[in-house]
């Protein structure tokens, strides 16, 4: 399970790496991702690829495991886009009482 969850991360960073490098406009993880799928073709293609992580659904196992708790995943996300926001409760009651203008 941990080296099937490397090699996930270790797809996620060489996108991360190849699109830095050359300076591609789209996200990192996206090339990682088709990266990763391209390593899984090749794996149900090739018998002598399916060593290690890539053997008995090592991977798949790892990314039901990522995707049954995904949720938890996004709580950080949301906790700070809430205390960011200008439209926070306690930025909200502030920006009423020193604003004298009308919002718009």
């Amino acid at each position: 399970m941990i080296a099937s969850l490397s090699l996930i991360l270790l797809c996620q960073l060489a996108g991360e790496v190849i699109v830095r490098g050359l300076g591609l406009p789209m996200p990192g993880p996206v090339v990682g991702l088709l990266f990763l799928l391209l390593l899984l073709l090749a794996r149900d293609r090739f018998a002598a690829l399916a060593r290690g992580p890539l053997q008995q659904d090592g991977v798949e196992n790892a990314s039901r495991g990522l995707l049954a708790h995904l949720s938890l995943l996004f709580v950080p996300a949301g906790v700070g886009v809430v205390q960011n926001s200008i439209w926070s409760p306690s930025t909200a009651s502030r920006s009423r009482r020193c604003s004298r203008s009308p919002w718009w």
